[in-house]
């Protein structure tokens, strides 16, 4: 019976025909089956799809009317040699049992509603509704796989992405609410969605838009819930316990500038540690070196009595100065931030020194104004 079989397939295959179960043991008499079992040899059990090729028909809530035929079917197994019921037995039995109504899943399951409908039929039991969804592909269109990125939800989740952003943005994947808006909370969601404005082609996983629709949720979110969900992210980048203001604080400088919550902490390791930076980076594109070291003695001076060290304070602060002593924000500023970070490019100097504190923030600007002498 085994090289009947591989040689059926070997055949079907040599003719690029689709491989299926050539009925050998289809229609054994049940004497002969018990003879068989009592030999000890292992069976499996098989859907007995009509031969006098019946038109099976569904209307499925995304593809609208479907048709298939018996001929095109094959005697799917429903029970393994091991005992086990395979995924089509496992469906039809779980969902009549849960009195199930709606049956959503992806398109590759499509060929395989008609032998689940015929089993619904067969045992008597009505059947769900089913809507089948398109798949999620890779940017070469083939079906998202492991094998070019993340495809676990988990995976994403361990990456810092929000379970309410990753909704929102498969959801959109496959679905268009007919307008330009584009972030939804769950319940807005719940509240447009139709299997009318569901695609009936794939779509391509767009790593760039769900960092996009991230960020935006997450800049939407209170700030205290942020602050608890970059809380491990920033301690593993401080390497320290932190006070609750100044995590909050550093949450809040880092909110609208990350897509995901495991970007917390990455390029602002200078308020955690020493920093060190070329001479020459403190020097504003239009000012000279000795400009720029006035303008930082200047600033450690006017800061070094300014009473209220917060970053809405600061900032008023300099500006005011600045445009008051008619010099140009760019020489007073960019050499201020990067005396502060060591960075060409960080949040404002006004929200570093709220976070380092009076007396480190003055502390580094005076190592500044010694780099330059």
């Amino acid at each position: 019976i085994k090289l009947i079989s591989f040689s059926k397939f070997k055949y079907q295959e040599a003719k690029k025909l689709p491989t299926r179960y050539d009925g050998c043991c289809r229609n054994l008499s049940a004497e002969k089956i018990k003879e068989k079992i009592s030999q000890g040899s292992k069976f499996v059990i098989r859907l007995k799809v009509p031969e006098d090729n019946q038109e099976i028909s569904f209307t499925d809530l995304v593809k609208g009317e479907v048709k298939f035929f018996t001929k095109d079917i094959d005697d799917q197994v429903l029970i393994k040699a091991d005992g086990f019921p395979t995924y089509h037995l496992a469906h039809v039995v779980d969902d009549h049992l849960m009195k199930t109504s709606l049956a959503i899943r992806g398109d590759e399951w499509l060929p395989s509603t008609p032998k689940h409908l015929l089993l619904f039929k067969f045992l008597n039991w009505q059947p769900p509704q089913y809507a089948h969804l398109p798949l999620i592909l890779n940017p070469d269109k083939s079906k998202l796989s492991k094998r070019q990125g993340d495809v676990a939800i988990e995976d994403y989740k361990a990456k810092g992405y929000l379970p309410e952003a990753i909704i929102n943005y498969v959801a959109l994947l496959g679905w268009n609410p007919g307008t330009e808006k584009e972030i939804f909370s769950l319940a807005e969601l719940i509240k447009e969605f139709s299997f009318e404005k569901i695609h009936k082609a794939g779509a391509v996983f767009d790593l760039k838009k769900l960092n996009w629709i991230n960020g935006e949720h997450i800049k939407m979110m209170p700030n205290k819930k942020f602050a608890q969900l970059a809380k491990p992210y920033l301690l593993v980048a401080a390497n320290k316990e932190l006070a609750q203001e100044e995590l909050l604080k550093i949450a809040m400088m880092e909110k609208d500038r990350i897509s995901t919550l495991s970007e917390i902490g990455q390029g602002i390791e200078f308020l955690f540690k020493d920093i060190d930076y070329p001479t020459e980076l403190l020097i504003w594109k239009k000012a000279d070196l000795n400009t720029t070291k006035q303008r930082l003695i200047w600033l450690k001076e006017i800061l070094t009595n300014h009473d209220n060290w917060t970053k809405e304070s600061l900032e008023e602060f300099l500006i005011k100065q600045i445009k008051e002593s008619g010099f140009n924000n760019g020489e007073v500023l960019w050499p201020l931030r990067v005396a502060l970070t060591g960075q060409e490019k960080s949040p404002t100097p006004f929200e570093v020194a709220d976070i380092l504190g009076r007396q480190k923030s003055l502390k580094r600007i005076s190592q500044a104004i010694e780099k330059l002498a």
